[in-house]
């Protein structure tokens, strides 16, 4: 049965996620206090046991240059007995039409495996980049950085994260309460953060790291999770810094995508990262705020309220349409990531009237760029 989870389920969906991705102790316990929402977590339970969930977190996100309400989507968990029976997509069946009658039109996730998700039409909308760096590679001499307390440099840090994701697309337009509950989840996994200032003493870029020790088969490596700068003088000085604090091991750093940044020695590569699912198409066109000519057909494998003729401001539409677009597709293109003349030439849209598309395409984009999981 899917349903809502209530309070009373935290202890058992804790064991659930526990089970499926043996995570620390410290995480697990911020997680199921800080982060915990039942109303935002749907079940399966069958025989009175939950068997697959799947956690959300409401918070706010920059399409092109509009913001929107949207949910995070994390701990996609189903038991390893229950595997392979489309509980995840009978899961996801329920719960985005739920969120579509909220006035919510998107859904953020990063599934482990991006093509996981495809046949329920959801697809790449963002890319990162990743530096990395061998264990054996030259390092710079000195640290330009300065480390500091994580919670009690939030505010000055909030400053700059504000500064930076007003160039991007997909990227949460976080308040502070949202930037504080994230501080505390990296610290739930004992993350580190360094800064550097500009000229004016103002935080001009801030890197969120793990440095783990190795264990096991595990060798010694640094990572930079969330690495925000203003000015490709700071992404050089983060960078410097996170290389000399790597000695002896692999640095791997998480950046935007188009991060001006190429250090010699190193080497990059930039891939999908995070995937929406549209949970209300009216919602998602009107967001947008395009004129009310033109009508779209849009297909959905999963969420059958989102099927339908739509105008371009997401008004209920009747006649032939001009264009044919799975939703999935049309999220792709929302975001800024793919525009409307790419999908149409590679098949994933069919434009019945090729007029419409420079139509579509006219409105502002901006690089995607996703940072929060959780």
């Amino acid at each position: 049965m899917f349903q809502m989870a209530s309070p009373q389920d935290r202890a058992e969906l804790k064991d659930l996620w526990q089970l499926c991705f043996q995570e620390s102790q410290p995480f697990l316990d911020w997680f199921f206090t800080d982060r915990f929402l039942p109303a935002y977590c749907p079940i399966y339970r069958e025989d009175g046991v939950i068997q697959a969930a799947l956690h959300g977190l409401p918070a706010h996100m920059r399409v092109r240059d509009r913001i929107a309400p949207c949910v995070i989507i994390a701990g996609v968990a189903t038991h390893p007995d229950f595997r392979g029976r489309g509980l995840m997509r009978g899961l996801l069946g329920y719960y985005l039409p739920y969120l579509g009658g909220l006035g919510i039109p998107l859904a953020t996730h990063r599934p482990v495996t991006l093509r996981t998700y495809a046949s329920a039409g959801h697809f790449p909308v963002s890319d990162s980049r990743y530096l990395s760096l061998a264990p054996d590679a030259p390092r710079p001499a000195e640290d330009p950085c300065q480390q500091v307390p994580l919670l009690e440099r939030a505010s000055e840090l909030y400053g700059c994260y504000q500064r930076f994701s007003l160039g991007y697309s997909c990227i949460l337009s976080r308040s502070y309460a949202d930037f504080f509950l994230k501080c505390k989840d990296y610290l739930a996994s004992d993350a580190k953060c360094i800064l550097t200032r500009d000229a004016q003493g103002q935080v001009e870029g801030y890197c969120v790291y793990f440095d783990s020790p190795g264990e096991g088969a595990e060798p010694p490596s640094l990572y930079g999770e969330e690495c925000v700068a203003l000015s490709p003088e700071a992404y050089a000085r983060l960078w410097a810094s996170l290389a000399a604090r790597s000695q002896g091991k692999a640095l791997k750093v998480r950046m935007a995508p188009n991060a001006p940044l190429c250090p010699a020695g190193a080497q990059w590569e930039t891939l999908p990262r995070s995937v929406w699912g549209v949970t209300n198409v009216s919602s998602l066109l009107a967001l947008l705020g395009l004129p009310g000519e033109g009508v779209l057909e849009v297909e959905d494998p999963l969420v059958a309220s989102n099927r339908g003729l739509y105008t371009l401001c997401g008004q209920p539409a009747q006649g032939k349409p001009q264009l044919v677009i799975p939703a999935g597709r049309l999220a792709q293109w929302a975001s800024g990531y793919r525009t409307m003349a790419q999908l149409v030439a590679e098949g994933q849209a069919q434009a019945l009237d090729p007029a419409i598309v420079p139509i579509l395409d006219a409105g502002p984009r901006l690089p995607c760029f996703t940072i929060d999981e959780y």
